[in-house]
């Protein structure tokens, strides 16, 4: 009802929509279990139903968390139903990318074990992990000098010392030749040609992935010193391209979908948790100055000795949690009013210790339980009694016209 800076809230305003004569439908479907493979099914169902209505319908699955769109993504392709994924893929999760990383920390630092074990183990070499434990046995030096050793090397069977000699061939110009004063990218990329890396590629996608991965490399000024875990850092904030197909069921985070619009939107995990607010050492709060601006509050752990209720971690805490719920709803919000002529919510909910039928609090699907709850209820029993509950049919608003946003918006107040 009113703006509160404190817990972030923003009032509702009344609206009208734009568009006055556009009709759609909203569908609830009740799922029976939090199972992420059931629910996969239940959206390519939905999918496929959507295309036979209109073959060029757009379509969007919309996810709370990136994790939760692997399955979806692989029922859907699984299905034949050509996926693009909006920032969902690591890059670091593709192989290609892991063994440049592995490459590129390598040459950063010789005393780097992990980076060297991964790269000989890699497709680039290719030592086996008992060839590997004869070579690093008992011996404290350097990877990048035991490779150099032929002391050292010569524990290993003739195709092994064949490999690494091969390796020592291409990253001698990198590590102590004339490319050694190369930018970190062309160092990488001059040792990972030697090596023969575009030879180990499976596919296009493998060297396209390739090619961002030291594009991006190549824009960091301050690459020389991504060592270590600051390279994993580094490559963790990377994405793998989406490649474009003709009629892709687009799959995006709840936040991504802002400002766009699709004649089907799909909702899965409505009864998912995402990460919650763990309890820290420190507690601490940007609240409202008096005077403008913002104060910071903090407070540390709860004493053992001190009742919880009364202390300002409990406080933090429970305004924290108020603006998580605040912030739910809002992205409920986005979901509801990206649809053009189809809006689906799947979720799931179990009974608790007194046999209600109710969803978990730190929820989406909590938000919208008061205006579903029922319906809910009903989907299930009539799915219980089916024989196969997957295969019920959801709770659909035929022809119903899409609410304008103050209407959505006076639910979610709700």
């Amino acid at each position: 009802a009113a703006d509160d800076l404190r817990l972030a809230a923003i009032r509702y305003l009344p609206a009208l929509s734009a568009i006055t004569e556009r009709h759609g439908s909203v569908s609830l479907h009740a799922l029976g279990s939090n199972d992420a493979q059931l629910e996969a099914a239940r959206i390519v169902q939905i999918v496929r139903a959507a295309r036979e209505r209109d073959a060029a319908a757009t379509v969007a699955v919309l996810v709370a968390a990136r994790k939760h769109a692997t399955p979806i993504a692989a029922a859907l392709q699984s299905a034949g139903i050509a996926v693009r994924g909006v920032k969902l893929e690591a890059l670091p999760e593709r192989s290609v990318v892991r063994d440049l990383c592995a490459l590129a920390r390598a040459l950063q630092h010789p005393a780097d074990r992990t980076a060297w074990l991964a790269l000989l183990h890699g497709p680039c070499c290719g030592l086996t992990l008992s060839e590997l434990q004869q070579l690093c046995e008992d011996q404290p030096e350097p990877l990048g000098q035991l490779i150099s050793s032929t002391t050292h090397t010569a524990r290993l069977e003739p195709l092994a010392r064949a490999r690494l000699a091969r390796v020592r061939a291409a990253l001698e110009p990198v590590l102590a030749g004339a490319e050694r004063s190369l930018p970190l990218w062309q160092r990488v990329d001059h040792a990972w040609l030697r090596l023969g890396g575009p030879a180990a590629c499976t596919d296009e996608r493998d060297l396209a992935d390739a090619q961002a991965f030291l594009q991006t490399l190549s824009q960091q000024r301050d690459a020389g010193w991504l060592a270590g875990d600051a390279f994993d850092r580094f490559a963790e904030a990377l994405y793998a391209s989406a490649p474009a197909a003709p009629g892709a069921v687009e799959i995006l985070t709840m936040h991504g979908a802002k400002g766009l619009e699709w004649d089907v939107v799909i909702v899965p995990g409505l009864a998912r948790t995402v990460n919650s607010d763990r309890d820290p050492l420190l507690h601490w709060l940007e609240i409202p100055a008096s005077g403008g601006g913002s104060e910071l509050l903090l407070a540390p752990i709860n004493d053992a000795a001190q009742p919880r209720e009364r202390s300002v971690a409990t406080y933090i805490r429970r305004v924290r949690s108020q603006r998580l719920r605040l912030e739910r709803a809002r992205l409920l919000y986005v979901c509801a009013t990206r649809a053009k002529q189809e809006l689906h919510w799947l979720g799931a909910a179990m009974p608790d210790v007194k046999g209600e039928l109710r969803p978990r609090g730190a929820t989406t699907l909590a938000l919208l339980w008061p205006a579903i709850g029922a319906q809910f209820a009903a989907q299930l029993k009539a799915a219980s009694a089916s024989s196969d509950p997957a295969e019920s049919r959801p709770a659909r608003a035929s022809s119903a016209t899409l609410a304008p946003p103050s209407v959505h918006a006076q639910r979610l107040a709700a």
